[in-house]
C-alpha cells in the first residue's frame, strides 16, 4: 500500500479508497479489465485545484490518470495511481459568429450533442453519448461527420492544458516551436500529455445541412445470416458513398425480450446530413426492393439531430471484462466481411459476447485536410481509408478477455486486412487494446515525435500513458 504524504496540500475533494470495498463505490468504468483501486481519488473543481493535485501527485510518487467518461478498455489504474475525476468541469461555451464552440474537461458526448442540437448547432463528436469528449479528440476522434468534416482530431483549435510542471497553458495551431508540436501530438495521439482543461474546435450550424424538416435521414434494416451475401454486397457496393452518408454494418447476437434474442443478426444501418430526397438517391442500393424483402425488420424515419447517438445507448452499459480495439481499413470485399460474420458467430456461440461494426464513409475530406499546412501535421494517420472496424468483446473474465484478445481479435484483424495484404493496418487511439504496440498505431517518424513531445513535456511522467515513454 502506499504512503501517502501532506494530503493537506490538496484543497480539492479527494478520497481515500477502501481497498476492502467494491471499486464501484467510487467510480464506474465501462471495462473493469486492468483496474484496481487507486491510491487516491481527486475531484478538482478549479485551475488551482488541478495544479496543487499535479504537485501532489510528483511528491507522492504516483501516476496522474484524468477521467471523464471511463471508455478507455485500454487504461490501467492501480495503486500507485492518483485518479482524477474531471466531472466538474463542465462548460459549453457556442461563439456562433466565429463557428467555434469551447468544452470543459469534463463534458461527454450527449451532453454537448444535445446542448447544441438545442440551439441549432453540431459538432464532430463520437457516437457514444457516454464517451468524454476531450479524450475523443485526444484519441483522433472517429465519428460519424468524418466524410463532412474528417475526424474531431483535425477540428480542434486550442486546447488549455496543465503541463507537469504546473503551467496553464493555451495551446493552439497558431503556436509555435514545442508549443505547435504539443498541439500537434494532441489532436490524436494526446493521452498522457497533460491535463486538458477545455478544448475548442469548430461548430457548424445543423440549418447548413438542408435537411427535410430539420431531421436526419435515417435507415435501421435487420437481417438474419441467411441473408449475409446479400447485405454485405450492398454494404461494400457504396465504397466510397456520398461525403454525407455514414453506413454500418453491425454484427451482434438479438438482445433479451425479443423475438431474435441470442440468435446471429446483421444490422445495417445509414444515416444522412442532408435532404431526405438526396439521401434515397445516395444510398439507393440500401433500399431497393430485393435488398427490403430480405430484412427481419426495417425501421426508416426521420431522425431528431439531438437523438443521433440514442440506439446505441443499450450497448454502453458499465462493469466486467470489456475490451475494445480496431483498425483503419483502405479495401474491404465482400468475401471478407462473410469470413468476419462467420467468425464472430463461432466466437459468440459460448458465453462470451461481442459486437462488431464496420464503418463506411467517404474519406476525401480527411485525405484534403491531410493536405492542408496546418491539418496534415496532427496526428491522423491513413487519411485515405474509408472503412473503419470497431470490436468490443464482452468476456467472461479477464483472463477469457486475454485470451479472446490474442485469438479472435486478432483473426478478425486478419481477415479484415485480406483486401489490404500490401498495407499494414492501423489501429488508432480511441479503440486500441491494452498494451497496443505503438507501431500498429503510427509511422515512425510519428513516434518519433510523439516521444519528443512527451520528454520535453512531460520528463518525469508524471501523467499516465497508453503509450509506455519511459522517463
Amino acid at each position: 500500500m502506499v504512503t501517502l504524504n501532506d494530503t493537506s496540500s490538496l484543497d480539492c475533494p479527494f478520497t481515500l479508497p477502501n481497498r476492502g470495498g467494491p471499486l464501484t463505490d467510487y467510480f464506474t468504468r465501462f471495462s473493469e479489465a486492468h483496474v484496481q483501486h487507486p491510491a487516491i481519488i481527486v475531484t478538482p473543481t478549479s485551475e488551482d485545484h488541478v495544479i496543487a493535485a499535479i504537485q501532489f501527485a510528483k511528491a507522492n510518487n504516483l501516476s496522474l490518470f484524468a477521467a471523464t467518461g471511463g471508455h478507455g478498455t485500454f487504461a490501467c489504474i492501480g495503486p500507485n495511481t492518483m485518479f482524477m475525476n474531471m466531472a466538474a468541469f463542465q462548460a459549453i461555451n457556442l461563439d456562433q459568429k466565429r463557428g467555434q464552440v469551447e468544452v470543459g474537461g469534463g463534458v461527454i458526448t450527449g451532453q454537448l450533442l444535445k446542448s447544441l442540437a438545442k440551439i441549432g448547432y453540431y459538432t464532430t463528436l463520437a457516437n457514444a453519448n457516454a464517451v468524454g469528449v476531450v479524450a475523443a479528440i485526444l484519441g483522433g476522434g472517429n465519428s460519424a461527420y468524418n466524410g463532412l468534416h474528417g475526424f474531431m482530431a483535425d477540428n480542434a483549435i486550442r486546447f488549455r492544458v496543465v503541463t507537469s510542471t504546473g503551467d496553464v497553458q493555451d495551446i493552439g495551431a497558431s503556436c509555435t516551436g514545442d508549443e505547435l508540436a504539443l498541439f500537434n501530438t494532441l489532436c490524436g495521439a494526446g493521452h498522457g500529455l497533460g491535463i486538458v482543461l477545455s478544448v475548442k474546435f469548430r461548430a457548424y450550424s445543423i440549418k447548413s445541412l438542408g435537411l427535410t424538416d430539420g431531421k436526419l435521414w435515417s435507415r435501421v434494416m435487420f437481417f438474419p445470416p441467411t441473408a449475409l451475401e446479400d447485405v454485405a454486397e450492398a454494404f461494400t457496393s457504396l465504397s466510397p458513398p456520398d461525403k454525407r452518408l455514414s453506413i454500418t454494418f453491425t454484427m451482434a447476437r438479438g438482445p433479451p425480450s425479443t423475438p431474435f434474442e441470442g440468435k446471429p443478426l446483421i444490422v445495417l444501418a445509414a444515416l444522412y446530413f442532408g435532404p431526405s430526397e438526396a439521401a434515397e438517391q445516395a444510398a439507393a442500393s440500401l433500399i431497393a426492393p430485393e435488398l427490403q424483402q430480405k430484412a427481419l425488420m426495417v425501421n426508416q424515419e426521420p431522425l431528431a439531430f439531438e437523438n443521433t447517438n440514442d440506439a446505441l445507448e443499450k450497448m454502453y452499459s458499465y462493469g466486467g471484462a470489456r475490451s475494445t480495439n480496431g483498425c483503419r481499413v483502405q479495401t474491404l470485399s465482400a468475401s471478407s466481411i462473410i469470413s468476419m460474420f462467420n467468425t464472430f458467430v463461432a466466437f459468440t456461440n459460448g458465453a462470451e459476447k461481442a459486437g462488431i461494426v464496420l464503418h463506411s464513409f467517404n474519406p476525401s475530406q480527411l485525405t484534403a485536410n491531410g493536405h492542408d499546412p496546418d491539418l496534415g501535421s496532427r496526428s491522423v494517420e491513413c487519411r485515405d481509408f474509408g472503412f473503419t472496424l470497431v470490436m468490443s468483446l464482452w468476456c467472461s473474465s479477464e483472463a477469457k478477455l486475454a485470451e479472446a484478445n490474442d485469438g479472435f481479435v486478432e483473426e478478425m484483424l486478419t481477415l479484415v486486412g485480406t483486401d489490404d495484404d500490401h498495407l499494414m493496418l492501423r489501429t488508432f487511439p480511441n479503440v486500441m487494446k491494452f498494451k497496443q504496440d505503438i507501431t500498429e498505431m503510427f509511422t515512425p517518424t510519428r513516434i518519433a515525435q510523439m516521444r519528443q513531445v512527451k520528454q520535453r513535456w512531460d520528463p518525469e511522467c508524471v501523467f499516465w500513458s497508453p503509450y509506455n515513454f519511459e522517463p
